[in-house]
C-alpha cells in the first residue's frame, strides 16, 4: 500500500468526508485495458451483497465529482467505509464475478482503492512540483504504486503497460481535483457549475470513452472562456492546461514532464500589435528590421500534449486570426520568415471579456466553440449566495496572510462589511475585491469610489439624453477612469488610440457627470 489515506483514524464517517474532499471522482477504466487476469482455480462467487457494493463504486467514481448531484455527494460516504473490507474477504474466498460485467465492476473497484491509497503521496508529489517549477521531480511513491497495480496475487496484476497508464491517470485525477478546488473558490450555483464544467473540458463528461479513447489526444478539443474583466479567467485556463495527461516513466522514476511546463499562457493585449505574429509563431534571423537572432514563439515552447493559453484573443487583428486558424485547422505553423513548417501537437484555451463572439472571425469562433465555459461575474455570484463574499474575502486573506491570522481577517472583514455598500456592482470584480483587501490592510478602509463614471449605472449616463458624440465621450471617461489607461478605453472601444482620445478630449473629467 501507499502511504495512508488522509485521517485514516478518524472512523468511516469522516473517511467517506476526506474522500470526497480529495477529489475521489476515480477512474471509470475501459475492461481492455485494465481489466485484471483472475486465476481459473478460484470457485467461489461473489455474493449479492458484494455484487451490489461493487457496482454501486464502480458508478459513482465515473461521475463529475463537481458536478451539482445531491446523490452523487453522498454517495462514496458509505461505500468507502465497506471497500477494503469487502474487497480483503473477497480475496480471501478467491471470488470471482459470473460474467463480464461484473468483472468490470470489480475491477474498477479495485483501481479506485488502489487511486484512494495513492492519493496522500500523489498529492504531496503535486504539492513538490509546484515548488520546483518546470523541472520534473522524482516521484519516489511511483515503484510502489506500480508493484501494488501489477504485482501477483489472488486476482493476478495489471500488464506493465496498463499499470503506467494507471498511475498516469490516477496522478491526473488528482491534479484537476486539486486546481480545480483550490483555485476555484466558491459554493454558488454558477461557480458550482464552472468547476464541473472545466473538469470535463479536460476528460468529458464520461471518464470510460475519455480512458478508452482520448487519453494524450484532446488537442482536438479547443475550450473558448468567457467572463468580464477580474473574474478569473486565467485561473480557469490554467485549471485546465495545468491537468493534462503526463505519462510516467519507470526508468526515471518520474512523470515525463513537469504540469507546471504543460501550461503556456500570453496576454495578447499586452503584446504591441506589430509583433503579435512573432509572439505566438516565433521568427528566424533577418525575418524583418531587428530580428537579429532566431527567436522561438509561444507555439514553439508549448511541449507535445501541453496547452497554450491566448488571454483577450479578441484583440488579435484579424489577419493573425486567419493565421491561427490554419494553425488549428493543419496542426502546424510557420515562423515568421520560415520557409518551412513545424508541427503543434497542443492543446488552444483562449479567453475574452467581449462575450463569446466579441470580435472574432466566425470561422475562428466556430472552431473554438465546441467548448465554451462561461465564468460568472462576482456581482452574480454574490446574488446567488450572499455569503460568497464574505467566504471569498477569507480565502484571499488566508492566502496572503496564512491560517494564523484570524484576528487579521476578522478586521478586515469587518471593514469589507462597514464599508462596501450592500449593492455595489463589483464592476472589476474579483480583481477589484483583491485591492478593496489590500487598501484596508494598508490604510484601515476600503471606501470605494463615489458614484460617477467609473461607477455609474447606464441611466446616469443617458439620464438627459446626451447625443452620439456626447454619449461616447461619456463612456470613454468612464473607462479611463475605471482602468486608468486609455490604451485600454481604446481596445473596449474597439477603436484605435487616436480615436479614442478624441472621444476623451471631447469629455472631460469636469464635464456633465464626470
Amino acid at each position: 500500500m501507499v502511504g495512508a489515506p488522509p485521517r485514516r483514524d478518524a472512523g468511516p464517517d469522516r473517511r467517506g468526508q476526506e474522500g470526497r474532499r480529495h477529489g475521489l471522482g476515480g477512474p471509470d477504466l475501459a475492461q481492455n485495458v485494465f481489466i485484471c487476469h483472475i486465476p481459473c482455480m478460484a470457485t467461489h462467487q461473489l455474493r449479492a451483497d458484494e455484487r451490489e457494493l461493487f457496482t454501486a463504486v464502480a458508478k459513482a467514481v465515473r461521475q463529475n465529482p463537481f458536478a451539482e448531484d445531491a446523490a452523487r455527494a453522498e454517495a462514496l460516504d458509505p461505500l468507502l467505509a465497506q471497500l477494503d473490507r469487502a474487497l480483503v474477504a473477497v480475496d480471501r474466498r478467491r471470488a470471482v464475478a459470473q460474467d463480464s460485467e461484473q468483472a468490470r465492476h470489480l475491477e474498477r473497484a479495485r483501481l479506485f482503492a488502489a487511486y484512494y491509497r495513492a492519493s496522500a503521496a500523489l498529492d504531496a508529489h503535486i504539492a513538490a512540483q509546484e515548488a520546483e517549477g518546470d523541472q520534473p521531480v522524482r516521484f519516489a511513491a511511483g515503484a510502489e504504486i506500480l508493484a501494488e497495480l501489477s504485482g501477483a496475487g489472488p486476482r493476478g496484476g495489471l500488464p506493465d503497460a496498463a499499470a503506467h497508464g494507471a498511475l498516469s491517470l490516477f496522478f491526473q485525477l488528482r491534479r484537476a481535483y486539486h486546481f480545480l478546488a483550490g483555485a476555484l473558490a466558491g459554493q454558488c450555483r454558477s461557480m458550482v457549475q464552472l468547476r464541473a464544467d472545466l473538469w470535463n473540458a479536460v476528460f468529458t463528461r464520461d471518464l470510460e470513452l475519455y480512458e478508452a479513447h482520448l487519453v494524450g489526444r484532446m488537442e482536438e478539443f479547443s475550450t473558448l472562456i468567457v467572463g468580464e474583466t477580474g473574474t478569473g479567467k486565467g485561473a480557469a485556463a490554467a485549471a485546465i492546461g495545468r491537468s493534462g495527461h503526463i505519462p510516467y516513466t519507470a526508468a526515471k522514476s518520474r512523470f515525463v514532464s513537469s504540469f507546471t511546463a504543460m501550461f503556456v499562457p500570453l496576454n495578447l493585449a499586452s503584446v504591441p500589435e506589430p509583433l503579435i505574429e512573432s509572439a505566438l509563431f516565433g521568427h528566424q534571423k533577418g525575418a524583418f528590421t531587428g530580428a537579429v537572432a532566431d527567436r522561438p514563439g509561444l507555439f514553439s515552447r508549448c511541449p507535445p500534449g501541453g496547452s497554450i493559453f491566448l488571454d483577450e484573443i479578441g484583440e488579435l487583428a484579424e489577419p493573425v486570426q486567419v493565421k491561427l486558424l490554419d494553425v488549428l485547422q493543419d496542426r502546424s505553423f510557420a515562423p515568421v520568415g520560415a520557409a518551412g513548417r513545424t508541427s503543434f501537437r497542443g492543446r488552444l484555451i483562449a479567453a475574452t471579456h467581449r462575450g463569446p463572439r466579441g470580435r472574432l472571425r466566425d470561422d475562428l469562433y466556430w472552431r473554438l466553440a465546441s467548448d465554451v465555459v462561461v465564468v460568472p461575474p462576482l456581482r452574480q455570484r454574490i446574488r446567488e449566495r450572499p455569503a460568497e463574499l464574505t467566504e471569498l474575502a477569507l480565502s484571499l486573506l488566508q492566502r496572503w496572510l496564512g491560517n494564523g491570522a484570524a484576528s487579521v481577517c476578522e478586521r478586515v472583514l469587518e471593514a469589507l462589511v462597514r464599508d462596501v455598500p450592500a449593492d455595489h456592482p463589483w464592476p472589476g470584480n474579483v480583481r477589484e475585491l483583491e485591492q478593496c483587501l489590500r487598501r484596508v490592510l494598508l490604510h484601515g478602509h476600503c471606501r470605494v469610489a463615489s458614484a460617477g463614471p467609473a461607477d455609474a449605472p447606464i441611466e446616469a449616463l443617458v439620464r438627459d439624453e446626451p447625443s452620439a458624440r456626447e454619449l461616447l465621450g461619456r463612456y470613454s471617461r468612464h473607462l479611463l477612469e475605471r482602468y486608468g489607461d486609455p490604451k485600454q478605453v481604446a481596445q473596449r472601444l474597439g477603436v484605435d488610440r487616436r480615436t479614442a482620445q478624441r472621444y476623451l478630449e471631447g469629455f472631460p473629467a469636469s464635464g456633465p457627470n464626470g
